[in-house]
Order: structure tokens, then sequence, then C-alpha cells
């Protein structure tokens, strides 16, 4: 649970921060929250809870090998998922937001917010599906870390770069910047052994 809980705390303050810019920008992040609270539920919830039991049954099995491999089975999966809902969107975005937003300017920012993010949500899965391995395994170091990282540079980075006097795209390049440093760090170290 406590990924979910590190997942929205890095989500919640981007969108304070956004909110901060006016009803525009907040509009467009409306428009694609639900896009997250998907990855959230299917990469984190249904994958991330079965690899995690996996992942433990291997280990009390002494078969630490199948518990990585399995492990990175579902990173696979996740990451498939996350493109799989990134993508699309991202390729093409006017083919869905007309559905839902007339204005132009809201329409604009919600295009800017899924060609960045987007294709980032791959990295995402991955992360979520590993942080709940690593549970599984007992070995939080790395994903904690991780966490601290993208929630650093999402919201920090983002703060430094908003109060130099950028604005909406600057918090979607930090938040998209955050999201690939955080699938990329607990796959390194599941890859360099932090299992082991």
């Amino acid at each position: 649970m406590s990924g979910f809980l590190a997942q929205s705390a890095v989500i919640l303050v981007e969108v304070w921060m956004i909110g901060q810019l006016g009803t525009e920008p907040l509009a467009a992040i409306a428009l694609v929250f639900p896009l997250l609270i998907l990855l959230l539920t299917f990469s984190g919830g249904a994958v991330g809870g079965a690899i995690s039991s996996s992942v433990a049954r291997y280990l009390g099995a002494g078969n630490r090998d199948r518990a990585i491999k399995a492990a990175m089975v579902g990173a696979g999966l996740a990451a498939a998922i996350g493109a799989g809902i990134g993508l699309p969107l991202a390729l093409g975005p006017m083919a869905w937001i007309p559905l839902f937003a007339s204005n132009a300017d809201v329409a604009s920012m919600t295009t800017t917010y899924i060609q960045y993010a987007g294709p980032c949500y791959a990295f995402l899965a991955v992360g979520l599906v590993l942080y709940f391995a690593a549970q599984g395994a007992g070995r939080m170091r790395w994903p904690v870390i991780a966490t601290f990282v993208r929630f650093s540079v999402a919201v920090g980075g983002a703060y430094v770069w908003v109060t130099q006097g950028g604005g909406f795209e600057a918090i979607i390049m930090m938040a998209a910047a955050g999201i690939v440093l955080y699938g990329s760090i607990i796959a390194l170290s599941l890859k360099l052994g932090a299992w082991r």
C-alpha cells in the first residue's frame, strides 16, 4: 500500500502546483488524471500484487533466481500496459481530447502533458511493479531511493523551474523526468543484484 501512497503524494503535489497556474491547466490535468489511476490500478494493483506474492513464495522456497525472473516478467508485462496506455494517446492526442474538452487552451495543455508524460508511462508501470516485487523480497532500499528521487525531481525540480519563470510545460517535463528516473533506478538496481 505504501507504494500507492508514495505515488499519490507525488501526483497530489504536482496537481497542486499546476492548480496555482489557473483553471485551464487544472482542467487539462483533470482529463489525464484517470489515465494515471488506470495505470496505477492495472500495473501496481493487479500485476504488482501478483508478482509480490510470487516473489515472496519463490524466495521462501530458496529460489532467488526464479524470484528475480518473476519480477522481470512482471516488469515486462507492466511496461506493455504502460506503453499501451500512454503511447497511443501521445501519438494521437487530438483523436480523443476533443471528446472531453472544447476549450482550445485546455486541449493544447492536455496535448502537451500527454506527449511528454505518455511515453514515460511504461517506466512508471515498471517502477510500480518492481516496487511491489521488492516488498515481497524484503529489499526496499532502492525502491525507496527511487521514490525519493522521483519526488525530488518532479516536485523540487518543477518548483525551482517555476520560480525561475517556467510554467505548465516545465512542471510536466520534470514530472516526466521523475517517472523515467523512478522506473530506471528500480529496474537497474534489480539487474545489478539488489536482491543478491
